[in-house]
């Protein structure tokens, strides 16, 4: 895989997970006495356990894709 791939890869993979994570984590934040979904800003206090899933799943995506297989 040349580097232009892997640069695409690399910004669309983790783009798709974060739509993934942000249809995951903003249920959570549902508030059924309000009737209402909070600021994105909120998301991220409610459904921190998801981000962090998301975060630890996109490094380590990218670290393998970039690492430099020559090292054996």
């Amino acid at each position: 895989m040349n580097k232009i791939q892997k640069i695409i890869l690399a910004i669309f993979v983790p783009s798709i997970l974060y739509v993934i994570a942000l249809a995951i984590a903003e249920p959570i934040t549902w508030r059924p006495g309000k009737f209402r979904l909070y600021s994105s800003s909120v998301i991220f206090y409610y459904g921190w356990p998801v981000w962090l899933v998301f975060l630890i799943i996109v490094c380590i995506f990218e670290y393998k894709l970039f690492k430099d297989k020559k090292e054996k």
